[in-house]
């Protein structure tokens, strides 16, 4: 990974010794005790991070292996040449640790700009790579990324992750299904309605491949509170559609993603 100083953009150096990063420009990063480089600058805002209840919440809800169906589907879906794969906004890491088990032969590293979120996926796999920065403005240089890895959501400004791609290199998207979370949608709005898939578009790539991945995770109610304390869609909900859905939200929940695999000419 080829990175570039957040202050003055140069190109930055790795110091072997201690695993900081250095510019010519003089502009020095340290690696943290915890095993991450950070690569923002000045004092961190606790507002910067996630709650502990939300940490835990989401850590439970992934460590269950809710989410193993769409993990395969995007071990599938990377190409057969293997290499290093920059996930972007990777969260606590479980992504991470799932594709180094799955696909051994992708090198994968994390960007994530919560701070408790990198520190507890630095401990949870110490030999991967870890970077604090904003995935959004992901410190690398143009043109030096094999591969990459993101949620797209519509803040995404897909536009603007070509450039970082080198000649040949592989840009794969997950994104939200119609189906997503149907149950939930509906439980707290019955008005809701299914609109059709909305398969992104990324200029300057080429689409070199498309799939769907949707499945069924069994609910219950502590599953259900789960949910609860991790989808943003809860989060606009007051206190007795809370209180409804984890006593009588149904038995499961669809999960919806669609993958789109691109590569740069």
């Amino acid at each position: 990974m080829q990175l570039q100083c957040p202050l003055c953009r140069a190109p930055l150096h790795r110091h072997a010794a201690s695993g900081g990063a250095y510019c010519d420009n003089k502009h020095h990063f340290d690696k943290a005790p915890e095993g991450y480089l950070d690569l923002i600058p000045g004092k961190h805002s606790p507002k910067e991070g996630e709650s502990r209840a939300l940490m835990r919440a989401r850590r439970h809800w992934l460590e269950s292996g809710a989410l193993a169906p769409l993990t395969e589907a995007i071990a599938d879906q990377l190409p057969a040449d293997g290499g290093e794969l920059i996930l972007l906004g990777c969260g606590e890491g479980y992504l991470c640790r799932a594709l180094a088990g799955r696909r051994p032969d992708w090198t994968t590293i994390g960007i994530e700009r919560a701070k408790n979120a990198v520190f507890a996926a630095a401990k949870a796999q110490p030999s991967a790579e870890f970077v604090l920065a904003d995935p959004g403005k992901p410190p690398l240089l143009p043109g030096s990324a094999a591969a990459l890895l993101l949620e797209a959501t519509p803040k995404t400004r897909l536009n603007t992750l070509p450039p970082l791609l080198t000649p040949g290199g592989w840009l794969l998207l997950f994104s939200q299904g119609p189906r997503h979370h149907w149950q939930l949608r509906s439980h707290i709005n019955p008005d809701a309605r299914e609109h059709p898939a909305a398969w992104p578009c990324v200029p300057g790539l080429r689409e070199a491949a498309r799939s769907r991945c949707h499945f069924e995770v069994a609910m219950d109610q502590e599953s259900r509170a789960l949910m609860l304390a991790t989808s943003p869609l809860a989060w606009r909900t007051n206190n007795a559609q809370r209180h409804d859905y984890q006593q009588h939200g149904g038995d499961h929940l669809e999960h919806d993603y669609l993958l789109t695999l691109w590569q740069a000419p």
